[in-house]
């Protein structure tokens, strides 16, 4: 950032003192690895003198016990006396990351009553309007955040702040989302309708290359279509300046595209495979193209 001279990358520490210290007032960093929780803490230590926000952070939430969640809000509330602290936490994005939807029910549970706990009713703030997505868009998340319901039926009181429902607002209104459902495993037909999206939106449409995102699985079993989203990526990337990203769902947090196309395995018919499809679907802004097929050898 201006203002901030240093030879990058820097690591944790070094990164903290050049924002405590420099005059820019407005400052970005993304965190790619995960800290371990009481070096997080200790960073926080820094920035008595700054304004912070954290997005995301269900990601840091998910993976430390309640209790150490319990200490990490006790800090930022301590920093909070002298400057203003929020965080955006969508806990319905990470049930990907446990290892059974009962763990994730546990681990909500869990997470809900230490920030029920610790937090008073007016320092938390339930968005149940969507500003970011199109009216399309929004609608689909809509469908997919009600199959979660079910889950946390008997803990109503926690089932807003979890997943709150969607309510009419400042709806962007933008083209209607495709959704192609593919009977069989076919990589050929995945990569013929992946290209065929993309030339709809870059050459027809007339979209930048870095307008358009593709977010797809993360699974072992599918080594054969990373390969394809890769060929394809570098083809449309070569001798180019203007990059096409394509990324895997559990690496897409925070990012967002005016267009995504998402190809999504459809495994199993289980609150951690919508979740992921959430994930994906709602990295885009105004346009996207699903693509849902099933595993080898299944219909």
């Amino acid at each position: 950032s201006s203002g901030i001279n240093a030879e990058w990358p820097l690591r944790p520490g070094e990164l903290c003192d050049y924002i405590a210290e420099s005059a820019c007032r407005v400052i970005i960093v993304e965190i790619t690895r995960y800290l371990p929780i009481k070096e997080f803490l200790g960073r926080l230590s820094k920035f008595e003198d700054c304004h912070l926000f954290f997005d995301d952070l269900q990601r840091v939430m998910f993976s430390i016990t309640p209790e150490q969640c319990g200490v990490l809000i006790d800090n930022l509330l301590k920093l909070s006396l002298r400057k203003y602290i929020w965080i955006a936490c969508d806990m319905g994005q990470d049930c990907y990351l446990q290892e059974s939807t009962k763990q994730y029910l546990q681990n909500v549970m869990e997470l809900s009553n230490v920030i029920t706990d610790k937090l008073n009713p007016n320092q938390r703030v339930i968005l149940s309007m969507n500003l970011r997505n199109t009216f399309d868009l929004s609608k689909v998340l809509t469908i997919i955040r009600d199959r979660f319901i079910g889950l946390i039926s008997k803990r109503l009181d926690i089932l807003e702040m979890v997943l709150p429902r969607q309510v009419p607002g400042h709806f962007i209104h933008g083209p209607k989302s495709v959704i192609h459902i593919l009977d069989s495993y076919n990589v050929s037909t995945i990569g013929e309708v992946l290209i065929k999206e993309l030339n709809k939106l870059c050459n027809v449409n007339g979209l930048n290359n870095s307008d358009v995102g593709i977010v797809f699985n993360y699974l072992r079993d599918s080594s054969d279509v990373l390969s394809l989203v890769e060929d394809i990526v570098h083809k449309r990337n070569e001798n180019i300046d203007d990059k096409m990203i394509a990324c895997y769902s559990r690496n897409s947090y925070s990012a967002e595209w005016p267009a995504v196309v998402v190809l999504h395995k459809m495994y199993e018919l289980s609150e951690g495979n919508m979740s992921r499809l959430y994930l994906k679907i709602s990295r885009a802004r105004v346009y996207c193209s699903v693509v849902v097929y099933p595993e080898k050898g299944k219909t």
